[in-house]
């Protein structure tokens, strides 16, 4: 459930992102969409602070990066970790690979099954409310086009 939400989530914050690039000014901020999540969640916020076709949208575009920042980490362990040990209170310790430099290492985190399903149905709020957001966006696009 977690990977298929926040492929919704993130499919909703790449149509908002091309619409402000390409029918809101967003080329004067940058040329490309970005592809990674990261500078995914850097350009959505820098449109929603510096497009004044954005403005009316801008508060509840910055809550919605901040809450996708505030769940990346999280999701990245259920979705690229994996339940290496089953822990005797039911949690599940969480080991993923992380990037160092030239070098990999691995992280252990322990999320409780409770943890596993308040972080889907977060993903799942954040979709639905990015789906929204995206729907406004495209509602702004189809009126600054004309």
């Amino acid at each position: 459930m977690i990977a298929a939400t926040w492929a919704s989530a993130e499919i909703s914050m790449d149509y908002a992102n091309a619409f402000a690039l390409n029918a809101l000014g967003g080329k004067s901020l940058q040329d490309e969409l970005p592809v990674s999540l990261r500078p995914k969640i850097a350009f959505f916020r820098k449109a929603h602070n510096r497009l004044p076709a954005l403005a009316g949208l801008k508060e509840a575009g910055l809550a919605l990066a901040t809450r996708m920042t505030a769940l990346r980490d999280k999701r990245h362990d259920a979705i690229h970790g994996f339940a290496a040990t089953n822990m005797p209170d039911g949690s599940r310790n969480i080991t993923r690979m992380v990037f160092e430099g030239a070098w990999l290492s691995s992280k252990v985190t322990n999320y409780s099954l409770l943890e596993l399903l308040e972080l889907s149905e977060a993903c799942t709020d954040l979709a639905s409310d990015l789906t929204d957001h995206v729907s406004a966006i495209a509602e702004l696009r189809h009126n600054h086009l004309g």
